[in-house]
Order: structure tokens, then sequence, then C-alpha cells
């Protein structure tokens, strides 16, 4: 019996081999298999300019929030909460993958997440994403 559920969460149309059942796809984009709302473009052009970091934050924090939501601490029949701290490993694509793709950034996303979740653990495995939209409108 695993003393914190482990689970790994693929975002974004990328695919992990893993038949785990605590394996996760994740799809916020029209035309994959959507199961998830994270409506970034229409807030960039109310705000006019985001920068690439600041959108790859942005989606985290939705993929992120999703794989929370979708990640089951256990029943609620259960008398304790043995399974309330979940471990996740989290696959997901970046615009700066220099900056993001480095222990430090891992170390302190796992921190912040922790504590706020309860969680046991958060390790990311970012790839590169392509551009998407302009940061910039006139």
């Amino acid at each position: 019996m695993d003393l914190f559920p482990d689970f790994e969460i693929a975002c974004e149309g990328l695919k992990v081999e893993n038949d785990s059942p605590r394996y996760i796809e994740l799809e916020h984009k029209e035309g994959g298999e959507k199961n998830t709302i994270i409506k970034l473009d229409k807030f960039v052009t109310h705000v006019e300019t985001l920068k690439d970091r600041y959108k790859d934050l942005l989606v985290m924090a939705g993929y992120i929030f999703a794989a929370d939501r979708k990640a089951s601490r256990g029943s609620i029949r259960t008398e304790e909460y043995t399974k309330w701290s979940r471990e996740f490993t989290i696959h997901l694509k970046v615009r700066g993958l220099k900056f993001w793709d480095n222990e430090t950034i891992n170390k302190l996303l796992n921190d912040a997440l922790c504590f706020m979740s309860g969680d046991h653990k958060y390790h990311f495995k970012f790839y590169q994403a392509e551009p998407d939209f302009s940061d910039k409108y006139f």
C-alpha cells in the first residue's frame, strides 16, 4: 500500500506512457479531448500585454487546480485522512523552458504547493511549447 498516492498528470496534449489508474491527461484546447477550462486568451486580450513567463504561470496554475480536483484524496467514508497527502508528477508545456526547467524552480514550486495544499510532493517535467498568441495587441 502506498503511503502517498502518486499521480502522474500529462497536460495540454502531452502523452506519457503510464498504465497506472492514477495517470490523468488534462486538455484545455479545442480539438482534443477537452476536459479542463483555462481561458487564458480572453484574459490576455483584456490586459493588452502579458509576458510568456506569466502566461506559463497562469496555465500552470489552471492545470494544477484541475489536477487537484481530479486526483482523489480518498473516500469520504474513510475514518482518518490517511490519503489526504498525494504526490504529483506534472508534465507541462511552457514557453520559457530555460527558466522553468531547473531544480531551484522545481523546489520552489514544490515547497509553495505542498504548503498550500497539504500534499507531500510536486515534481514538474517541462517541455517546450509552441508560441501561441502575441503578447502585444495594437
